[in-house]
């Protein structure tokens, strides 16, 4: 009869031991995602962005014409840049998790390229202010501008330029420009800035 008994309150107590190391189990399953949410932002945030720096050129004699820089349009694939000029890349953390690596506010690619193309034009001897009847455009395909890898990384650009007469839209001129750099990281992010600041002046 005693055995009887207490079978049924031993079930019991067995069965609340076990929800309770389920349960335990459960809310340990919670903690630790919520804790790798937390580091993936904590690491997202101490990724910098990029400032992308140009060499400065000196100005020639203007005397070869006027050229206007025109339009900067973004022809990158889908999940390489196309989501915006900001967008320039991929870092990875130590189990290959991808972070987007993206550029200084205010210094996105298309207001870069823009900077870079006036100052080339100047240096070269043209004029960059518009006269009217007389002045020929300068546009931009922006087809390729990507960093990715894992400890070593490549950044890749691939630009058309084109001068175009904007009487009648005809391309005058094109050239297109391809640009590969790397860098590791190993101690630090200065490598990878320098190497963005190389791609920019040699485009």
């Amino acid at each position: 009869m005693l055995k009887n008994y207490y079978r049924p309150r031993q079930t019991a107590v067995k069965t609340f031991f076990k929800k309770r190391r389920n349960n335990n189990a459960h809310e340990k399953k919670i903690y630790w995602l919520f804790l790798a949410l937390a580091l993936m932002v904590v690491v997202n945030a101490c990724i910098p962005a990029i400032n992308l720096q140009r060499a400065q050129l000196s100005k020639g004699d203007m005397s070869s014409g006027s050229v206007v820089v025109g339009t900067v349009f973004n022809k990158r694939a889908v999940d390489y840049g196309a989501e915006g000029f900001d967008f320039i890349g991929t870092l990875r953390g130590g189990y290959g998790n991808p972070f987007d690596l993206k550029t200084e506010s205010g210094r996105d690619l298309e207001t870069v390229l823009k900077e870079t193309a006036k100052a080339a034009l100047e240096h070269s001897g043209y004029s960059t202010d518009p006269v009217e009847g007389k002045s020929l455009r300068l546009d931009m395909d922006l087809l390729d501008f990507w960093c990715d890898g894992y400890t070593g990384y490549k950044v890749y650009a691939s630009i058309e330029a084109k001068l175009v007469n904007p009487a009648n839209g005809n391309v005058i001129a094109r050239k297109k420009i391809d640009v590969e750099k790397g860098f590791a990281l190993v101690w630090g992010y200065s490598q990878m800035h320098e190497e963005f600041d190389n791609v920019i002046n040699e485009i």
